[in-house]
């Protein structure tokens, strides 16, 4: 065989066997992804992890064990792999997608900042910017504050607010957000920031129930004296919801003597619960949880709900 054609056939081969791997890799991450969704989380699990140990430096296979870990409430790790699928060669505005909201969860808003291909308005960015000198802080107690009314919808409850001076019964969101107030409700006690989203803002401080807030991410909007709170906030804060009490705590110790324990995941914007093999939301299973008179513990950073009686 001449010389060029010996050299076009083994480049050849060499592109087949890398469409191969490729679609190989593909099939790996769907089959993860297929587990996950079915509620086989085991083998998601098994799945994701062999992905990136049977191919290191694959972009896909670390994108995608990043994602599942922050799925799960393991911020930091998946930070670490989503930044690593990058500098690999994963499309940078997806992976900035999936950056910007853990480290907003994580509070590390200079890293937000300087995001590459950010998905940041500017109104985000000069709040970033602020929060980079002003960061969150966060104070509880073991009083329990009054729970009003039972779980309907995607509300598992009511609780008492307090914004500056003014007070309001907030309405807790069984959603991954965070908190949105009225324009009255807000109004001198937190800053807005100019760049075209009105909506962006900090409050100076919010005490929900037991829980004292500074300087915290909001957004305006809704009626003019309503609040709403989601489990993005309380999330970093443990909550749990004794509904034969009607009350709710913060920050109780994951050693606590659970009867069940359920993964829990983030699923853009939904928080879904592993019951009995298949994905409900965080709103329906609370609702099943208050029926029986039981208590539910939210914790994001163990990636897991857990009922006690």
């Amino acid at each position: 065989m001449p010389r060029r054609a010996l050299a076009l056939f083994s480049l050849s081969l060499v592109l087949c066997a890398g469409e191969l791997v490729g679609q190989h890799q593909s099939q790996s991450v769907a089959a993860a992804d297929s587990a996950l969704g079915s509620g086989d989380i085991e083998r998601a699990d098994s799945l994701y992890f062999l992905g990136v140990r049977m191919h290191p430096r694959d972009p896909a296979a670390r994108e995608a064990l990043g994602r599942y870990l922050g799925m799960r409430g393991a911020s930091r790790v998946a930070v670490v792999l989503l930044e690593e699928a990058r500098l690999f060669g994963a499309d940078p505005a997806r992976i900035a997608a999936r950056l910007a909201p853990l480290y907003e969860s994580l509070g590390d808003w200079r890293a937000l900042l300087t995001l590459p291909s950010s998905p940041l308005s500017s109104s985000e960015r000069k709040r970033a910017a602020w929060f980079s000198d002003h960061p969150f802080a966060s104070r509880t107690d073991s009083v329990g504050t009054a729970l009003v009314g039972p779980p309907q919808g995607d509300t598992i409850g009511r609780v008492a607010v307090h914004i500056g001076r003014r007070t309001a019964m907030a309405v807790l969101l069984a959603r991954d957000v965070g908190i949105t107030a009225g324009a009255r409700i807000a109004a001198g006690v937190g800053r807005a920031f100019a760049g075209g989203d009105s909506t962006i803002f900090a409050l100076d401080s919010a005490i929900i129930g037991s829980a004292r807030l500074v300087n915290v991410p909001a957004r305006l909007g809704g009626s003019s004296g309503a609040v709403s709170v989601g489990m993005s906030v309380l999330g970093a804060l443990t909550p749990t919801f004794d509904f034969s009490k009607n009350r709710v705590k913060f920050n109780r110790p994951a050693s606590i003597a659970a009867s069940l324990r359920l993964p829990l995941i983030r699923d853009r914007g939904v928080l879904r619960v592993l019951d009995r093999g298949r994905w409900v939301s965080l709103a329906d299973y609370a609702a099943i949880v208050a029926k029986a008179g039981q208590s539910l513990t939210i914790d994001f950073r163990g990636g897991e709900i857990r009922v006690q009686p």
